[in-house]
C-alpha cells in the first residue's frame, strides 16, 4: 500500500474517530548524515544560515529567531544538541553519535531526487518558556514489516505562534 492509499484509508477512520490528526503523502530527502566534532558542527551549522531553532550546550538552552542566532558564551560549554529550519524550509538536526561526536541531518519536503514518499503529519510540542512559541514539526511515517507504519522522521518546521496548534 503506498502512502497516497493509505492516506486515504487513515482518512476513513479518521471520519468516523474524533480527534485524530491529519495524515497526507509527503516527500522527504534527507542527505546522508554528517559526522563531526562539537566546534565542526557548531560551525556547519552557522553556514547552514539558519533563521529559527533551538540550541543544547553542556550548560545552556537557548532559542533563537529572525535569524539570530546566539554566538555561543564560554560557560555553556560545547553544542550537544539543534533543531532549526534555514530561509529554504531545510529541516537541520543536530543529534549525539553515541562516541563523543555529533551527527548533523538536513532534510528537505517535497518532491526531488532521492526524496522517498511517506505519510506525514504535524504535530505540536511544549517548549521552555524562552521559545517564542511551540516547537512544529512534520513526522514522516515509514512502514516497518513488523509494526506496521512508525515514525522514522521529524523535520522541525520552526517556532508556532498561535494558540490553535
Amino acid at each position: 500500500m503506498n502512502p497516497a492509499t493509505l492516506a486515504d484509508a487513515y482518512a476513513e477512520v479518521a471520519r468516523r474517530h474524533v480527534g485524530l490528526p491529519e495524515m497526507t503523502p509527503g516527500w522527504l530527502a534527507a542527505q546522508p548524515a554528517q559526522s563531526l566534532d562539537p566546534p565542526g558542527a557548531w560551525e556547519t551549522l552557522k553556514t547552514l544560515k539558519p533563521v529559527e531553532g533551538w540550541l543544547q550546550f553542556q550548560s545552556c538552552v537557548t532559542c533563537f529567531d529572525q535569524g539570530r542566532m546566539p554566538e555561543p558564551e564560554p560557560q555553556w560549554g560545547f553544542l550537544l544538541a539543534a533543531e532549526a529550519v534555514d530561509a529554504e524550509s531545510r529541516s537541520c538536526l543536530i543529534r549525539q553519535d553515541g562516541t563523543g561526536g555529533l551527527l548533523l541531518i538536513v532534510a528537505t519536503s517535497g518532491a526531488s531526487e532521492g526524496a522517498e514518499e511517506l505519510l506525514t503529519d504535524e504535530v505540536f510540542q511544549l517548549a521552555t518558556g524562552k521559545a517564542p512559541g511551540r516547537l512544529h514539526y512534520r513526522r514522516y511515517w515509514c512502514r516497518d514489516p513488523e509494526m506496521g507504519f512508525v515514525p522514522c522522521f521529524a523535520a522541525f518546521l520552526g517556532f508556532a505562534r498561535t494558540e490553535d496548534c
